[in-house]
């Protein structure tokens, strides 16, 4: 009577595990309840929230503020003061020369130095926004493969609660024939261990789970604690590959590589500015000075006839007002490089390196780029035999080696460890299935933001 009514509980139990499917892990509709969490929503709210492509947008329009400055002249310097002024008694009227002073000078740069000064403000510009693209990728990468592991967490968890309470039938069953002495102990224990392994498995899967959760909150831009509304719910996407067209496409497509083709061209245009440093800066400076008009008390010899007719010499002080003109000066000056040997000469250098630089960085991205898109193809090449493997294969295997195992222990032909290995084979080659399908389409993330553009 015990060894039948283990039966009937394995085979219900079974019989259960393979509704609509056949599979222990299938994602039925009553398996996720609430509503579903919508990964095109998801995307939308981190591209609007996520704080660091906010922080790549602003300083992608901090630099486009720049080209106008670049461009723009030094600016005019105003002086004002005073000359000549004698240091005895700081009398303004009493140089000619001395005078209040106030001038204007102006640095005209040579022909074609601003618009360089601008190109390269421009392409440190268009550098930034694209890696404001990039940035946007690496997120709508990481919300997906996030979203990837919530979907495979929540199947991993439901396939564990069953496999949890099929196994705690096994321990009643096995405690009820121990009973009657139609069961070794050793079955009960190992039934009882292989609760505990999946309460274990448990625990480490609802730690995981919370910790993806708050990985979405993180790219969303909210408090790591806030809850997901509903269940992800993976759709199965497949994308035909050919790795020389991807390659081509990422060329052309990718924001980072784009970034260090802007790079090059700024550097390009910095070394152009660089050998127009020999040539001497043009300063015009004008100047007004307004002088004070003179006071001067001069002495004169003068014959002066007392009333008898008598003349006397006298010295005579006579006062004179000299107008003295205000005056003006226009000069011109240039910078003398007389140190470019250390000097213009260096930056002629440090640019050039930095051109080759660039192109060495630009070069080794793309070599990585090809890589992993490579890398990537062979990989989805691998999941999708590995889906083909079990799905058409394995858990069919797996499934006969089941049902072959419950029909053997009905008559004593199979022990209960065998049949427990059989149940447990069963549903680890169904999540391997799963985790494949679930591999591949974080796969498919990976390489739309390798080769920078949505692949469906």
């Amino acid at each position: 009577m015990g060894k039948k009514l283990f039966f009937i509980c394995i085979f219900l139990s079974v019989l259960l595990s393979h509704t609509n499917s056949g599979s222990c892990a299938q994602n039925t509709a009553g398996a996720q309840t609430g509503a579903v969490l919508s990964l095109d929503e998801l995307i939308a709210e981190a591209l609007q929230a996520n704080p660091d492509i906010n922080a790549a947008q602003k300083k992608r329009d901090a630099m486009w503020e720049r080209p106008p400055q670049a461009k723009a002249w030094d600016d005019p310097r105003l002086e004002f003061g005073v000359r000549n002024v004698p240091a005895d008694d700081a009398d303004f009227s009493k140089v000619d020369m001395t005078m209040k002073e106030v001038s204007l000078s102006q640095s005209i740069p040579l022909a074609g130095i601003p618009s360089l000064r601008e190109k390269i403000a421009i392409q440190e510009a268009k550098s930034a926004d694209r890696m404001h693209d990039y940035a946007r990728l690496q997120v709508i990468r990481e919300v997906k493969k996030t979203y990837c592991d919530l979907y495979l967490l929540n199947r991993h968890i439901q396939t564990a609660e069953k496999n949890k309470g099929l196994l705690a039938q096994f321990v009643k069953t096995a405690e009820t024939k121990y009973a009657v002495g139609k069961a070794a102990q050793q079955d009960v224990l190992k039934a009882q261990l292989e609760q505990s392994k999946f309460i274990e498995r448990l625990i480490d899967l609802q730690q995981q789970k919370a910790s993806a959760a708050a990985q979405m909150n993180r790219l969303l831009g909210r408090d790591p604690s806030a809850p997901l509304m509903g269940e992800p719910a993976l759709e199965q996407k497949t994308v035909a590959l050919h790795e020389s067209e991807l390659i081509d496409t990422a060329k052309t497509a990718n924001p980072a590589l784009l970034s260090l083709k802007e790079v090059i061209a700024r550097n390009e245009a910095d070394y152009g500015l660089a050998r127009k440093s020999y040539v001497p800066e043009l300063t015009i400076t004008g100047a007004y000075g307004q002088r004070e008009n003179a006071h001067r008390s001069k002495a004169y010899p003068t014959l002066v006839t007392n009333a008898v007719g008598s003349s006397t010499a006298t010295i005579q002080q006579l006062d004179q007002n000299t107008e003295r003109s205000d005056v003006f000066s226009i000069m011109m000056g240039i910078n003398v490089p007389i140190w470019f040997n250390s000097k213009q000469n260096k930056k002629v250098a440090e640019t050039h390196h930095m051109i080759e630089q660039a192109k060495a960085e630009y070069s080794a991205l793309a070599n990585e780029i090809s890589y992993r898109i490579r890398d990537l193809a062979a990989r989805q090449a691998r999941e999708t035999q590995l889906i083909e493997l079990y799905e058409h294969g394995i858990i069919a295997q797996a499934s006969q080696s089941l049902n072959g195992a419950i029909a053997g222990y009905q008559v004593g032909t199979v022990d209960f460890l065998t049949l427990l290995d059989s149940q447990v084979t069963l549903c680890n080659a169904e999540l391997q299935a799963i985790q494949a399908r679930t591999q591949y389409q974080k796969n498919i993330a990976e390489l739309e933001a390798v080769v920078g553009k949505q692949l469906f």
